[in-house]
């Protein structure tokens, strides 16, 4: 044994190595807790796009290639070009159908903000919006025959596309679609969320004639919702 060993001195030593040890597992517990917090708070953005012009529908044909345009009925299909397509096997037109695009072709600036939109519904087929967000899309006023185009966004990344689509249209799409139901809706600024249907038009205007939209199609927009708390889905499907 080392002569002059203070007994005191080395039970001092070993209490301040055990406290310094506790204290650096309390600080390692402390950090994990404020990263895992850090993690849960960390939300997806869903946001909703515009597009700079028009894109073309990827099915249907063009109408200066059908044998009608080329009978005499020009100048009638002129005016839906190049919007509109026809379906030949059913000899339909196609208003508003599946559209393809790049990122040039988005807006820089989201139209409906990740603030603005509050909850998809995929057991009613609704979306909810804000006030603000409610009334942005009241005020677009979609062109009645062909819609106005939409993105929606998962943290920026393009994630899917569909069209703003008016009550009033007689037309009817065949992707997928935002549209208020209750036309008096419209003329309320005062509500604190609008809820507008979320459906897939099958080109016909009878709302009996739409589908529901499979969102599991879409994982990346629906675990969007679903970690920021702002999905409502039916869990035995």
């Amino acid at each position: 044994m080392a002569k002059n060993y203070d007994p005191a001195l080395g039970k001092w030593f070993r209490d301040y190595i055990t406290l310094k040890s506790d204290r650096m597992k309390q600080l390692i517990k402390i950090l994990c807790l404020i990263s895992l917090v850090s993690c849960n708070l960390k939300e997806d953005k869903v946001e909703i796009y515009l597009l700079k012009s028009r894109m073309k529908n990827v099915n249907g044909v063009s109408l200066d290639k059908t044998p009608q345009y080329k009978q005499g009925d020009s100048i009638y299909l002129k005016k839906l070009m190049p919007e509109t397509t026809v379906d030949t096997s059913k000899m339909k037109f196609i208003f508003a159908g599946k559209f393809e695009f790049k990122d040039d072709d988005i807006e820089a600036k989201p139209f409906i903000t990740n603030d603005e939109i509050l909850k998809l519904d995929t057991i009613k087929g609704k979306i909810e919006f804000s006030n603000s967000g409610g009334r942005k899309l009241l005020g677009l006023k979609p062109n009645l025959r062909n819609g106005t185009q939409f993105i929606i966004t998962v943290n920026k990344n393009p994630v899917f596309s569909g069209y703003v689509w008016s009550p009033y249209s007689s037309n009817g799409a065949n992707w997928f679609c935002i549209q208020y139901e209750d036309t008096q809706t419209a003329k309320d600024t005062t509500l604190n969320n609008y809820k507008f249907l979320f459906y897939k038009g099958l080109g016909t205007s009878d709302p009996k004639k739409r589908e529901k939209i499979d969102f599991k199609k879409y994982p990346e927009l629906l675990e969007a919702f679903k970690e920021s708390d702002r999905l409502k889905e039916d869990k035995n499907n």
